[in-house]
């Protein structure tokens, strides 16, 4: 008998589950935007970031009678414009695990867009790959594309 009942499940992850298994930040740093670099302290940084609130750990899980899977995780962040000071929600990374559909994404958007809003976020901003591109454009987001030189 499971404890919950089938269905998708956006679950913040603790802030000690993150510092206690590596496996966490291993899921974020897999999918960080094209303006990370990696350098010595990446990691450290990002930690630091988890443990002080600047950036929070997400899990989608999928639970069905039998079992429950993770699909994805994902990191959000956020960020006040330093022109405007409008506040974005930022999704900094996001890691497909296993078994992600286009139903469960748009599912997983509906719960990021609800959980932006009760933070005070006047838009969502996501980081993502030319295969997300095509699945939030149907979702009604504007894409963009981003040159990035190494300097």
């Amino acid at each position: 008998m499971s404890l919950l009942d089938p269905g998708l499940y956006t679950i913040k992850v603790p802030v000690e589950k993150v510092a206690a298994n590596s496996t966490w930040l291993d899921l974020v740093e897999a999918s960080l935007p094209p303006t990370s670099k990696s350098h010595t302290f990446r990691r450290g940084n990002l930690l630091k970031a988890i443990e002080t609130g600047r950036l929070e750990v997400w899990a989608l899980y999928r639970y069905t009678e039998k079992e429950g899977s993770l699909l994805a995780t994902y990191a959000t962040a956020r960020i006040a414009d330093q022109i405007t000071g409008d506040v974005s929600l930022v999704i900094y990374s996001l890691t497909t695990v296993k078994g992600l559909t286009r139903e469960s994404f748009i599912e997983a958007v509906e719960k990021v867009k609800q959980y932006a809003e009760s933070v005070g976020a006047v838009k969502i901003v996501a980081y993502f790959s030319r295969d997300f591109a095509s699945i939030a454009e149907k979702l009604g987001a504007q894409t963009f594309s981003v040159g990035v030189l190494e300097v």
